[in-house]
């Protein structure tokens, strides 16, 4: 059995020093590798993960570690090139927007002072026409720069390309949200799964995670039947335990 857990966070670059990230350490992503490694001793588990996310205590753990959403989605192609999985579980935070270009507002708002009226399309030429002053290219942004705008870009949304990758597999998907009701966060998620024709949706709010143990969050099934966890050892045996009954009744 070939077991997939992704899990940490992802990290953007906006020059050689400075970066766009988000606090996922990965905890609850170790939990389920370690939860796999228990229940399926024989297992081969792939474990990939943003470089400083916490690791399972798995023996003969397959390990990649990597830093953007690019290296993340690279990593997927090539062990989708050479491995049929059985079971992916989905639980790495993939930043939605990566750098596109840094742009000095003065300049940009000198440009916009000579136009007698703008619209999106204007602004958007504007902006086009200032890529010759991008300093992404730097090996660091001059600290003196005054009022500087980040323009972002979205990333490939990579549940996407896992499903279709691997059409055979158990697919676990993740989504977090901020202060919503519970059935704005079931509707969320399982929408999430129709998508992307995932098995299962972990979904969790945010406000719901107080410290590095607490992490109340629903499992949502494709029949949009639900259970319901109090921590993260709770989500992972349930995770787990769904994923492996799902992928023997698929005769994996």
């Amino acid at each position: 059995m070939n077991i997939l857990v992704t899990s940490g966070g992802t990290t953007e670059s906006i020059d050689a020093v400075r970066s766009i990230t988000n606090k996922s350490t990965g905890k609850l992503g170790a939990l389920i590798a370690e939860a796999f490694g228990e229940k399926r001793p024989g297992a081969e588990i792939h474990y990939l993960c943003s470089p400083d996310a916490v690791l399972p205590n798995n023996a003969n753990l397959h390990l990649y570690k990597e830093v953007s959403v690019a290296d993340v989605h690279n990593r997927l192609l090539s062990l989708f090139g050479c491995c049929s999985f059985d079971i992916i579980v989905h639980a790495m935070a993939i930043s939605d927007y990566t750098l596109d270009c840094v742009i000095n507002v003065d300049l940009l708002a000198d440009c916009l002072s000579k136009l007698e009226r703008y619209n999106y399309e204007t602004i958007h030429r504007a902006v086009a026409n200032l890529r010759d002053f991008d300093m992404q290219g730097e090996k660091k942004i001059d600290s003196s720069q005054d009022n500087l705008m980040l323009l972002l870009k979205k990333t490939p949304k990579l549940i996407g390309c896992i499903r279709e990758a691997q059409p055979n597999c158990v697919l676990v998907g993740f989504k977090l949200l901020v202060d919503v009701s519970q059935d704005v966060l079931l509707n969320t998620a399982y929408s999430l799964l129709e998508k992307n024709s995932c098995d299962a949706v972990f979904a969790n709010d945010l406000i719901d995670v107080h410290d590095t143990n607490s992490h109340k969050g629903l499992l949502v099934r494709a029949d949009k039947s639900f259970d319901e966890m109090q921590n993260k050892i709770e989500a992972a045996e349930a995770i787990t335990v769904y994923a492996l009954s799902l992928s023997e009744r698929k005769g994996g």
